[in-house]
């Protein structure tokens, strides 16, 4: 167990707050939901007020954990107002939380950043990250112990399952502090058949369709002694194949592909936004990727949101020509 020692101040701000807002990043993986809906429980144990929205709907394979109907779809920022302290959990930047070009006003606000990507600029009052934890759960898990909060079934389910949906079911970004944390919510009652049920066997038949159509339009490079598959999406089609609620996953097969060593996917939004998941297979840091867009993420896994002027091909290309270029000057 890490002990971190922003804990007891994050924990005075917690309980010394008036109205807290705990927000999911677009495109809520397990992780977020999980991490916030922890966090939920905790405040409600307490007794603290709080809200928690969500810009994009959560993925419907996650209303298993408890309180997952609690999550309010709204754009955080048009309610920001209403209170005096913002926790943001997961959120790589401070505008994670909507798609809004002026991203979210924390003038004048508490604000808390809990999170492990080390891309983090550290932009609240108070920040832990840990870039070594698999995944903000786990550093949730690590503060809820040294609380003494007594973690409750629900509570560790919430956490098993954006420990394991983080780390693709332990197989990336995992330590023995990521097993130490996932043996003790196993212990408080967490159910890992309902986890590997939920996160792994509810795949909806259109998200596999929408999947084999981003593998059939792939194309491969190979650039800087790497292979690249990518796959670009225009809005027309992502509609068709059913919405961005199957678009946000887009790029989950990209790192089961022999011989590939990054998989990336964009896709277009109606709105004209584009938005990438990047995975690697090897020791590429597609976080570093990301971040050419203004993105991020962990090494293994990453993605960006970005507004660029043209149609599509033009953004296409210009989003390609960047990838090659970075990938032809990196440093091996």
């Amino acid at each position: 167990m890490t002990n971190y020692p922003e804990g007891p101040q994050i924990l005075e701000k917690l309980i010394s707050a008036q109205n807290i807002l705990l927000m999911l990043h677009i495109s809520p993986d397990a992780d977020s939901v999980g991490s916030n809906l922890a966090m939920s429980h905790f405040l409600k144990s307490q007794k603290i007020n709080h809200k928690i929205v969500s810009l994009d709907e959560p993925s419907k394979n996650l209303s298993f954990l408890k309180g997952f109907k609690t999550i309010e779809k709204k754009d955080p920022r048009d309610i920001v107002e209403e209170f005096d302290t913002l926790v943001f959990l997961d959120s790589a930047d401070v505008n994670r939380t909507t798609r809004h070009e002026h991203g979210i006003p924390v003038e004048g606000k508490n604000v808390i950043n809990i999170d492990h990507h080390h891309t983090n600029p550290r932009f609240g009052q108070i920040n832990l990250i840990d870039a070594k934890a698999c995944s903000t759960a786990e550093i949730v898990y690590n503060l809820f112990i040294k609380w003494g909060y007594e973690i409750s079934t629900e509570t560790a389910n919430c956490l098993l399952c954006a420990i394991s949906g983080d780390t693709e079911s332990f197989r990336w970004s995992t330590t023995s502090n990521t097993f130490i944390a996932a043996a003790n919510l196993l212990e408080k009652g967490a159910s890992l058949k309902d986890v590997d049920f939920n996160l792994y066997r509810r795949v909806p038949l259109q998200a596999l369709k929408y999947q084999a159509e981003v593998i059939q339009n792939a194309q491969t490079f190979d650039v800087g002694g790497k292979r690249l598959l990518f796959a670009a999406m225009p809005s027309e089609k992502v509609k068709d194949l059913g919405g961005l609620e199957f678009a946000h996953g887009g790029a989950q097969q990209m790192n089961n592909i022999e011989g590939i060593d990054i998989g990336i996917v964009i896709y277009e939004e109606e709105d004209g936004f584009i938005s990438g998941g990047l995975r690697a297979r090897t020791d590429v840091d597609v976080s570093e990727i990301a971040a050419l867009f203004g993105g991020g993420g962990h090494k293994a896994a990453a993605g960006f949101h970005i507004k660029i002027k043209g149609d599509f091909e033009q953004k296409k290309k210009y989003i390609l020509e960047k990838i090659v270029d970075y990938l032809k000057n990196e440093k091996n």
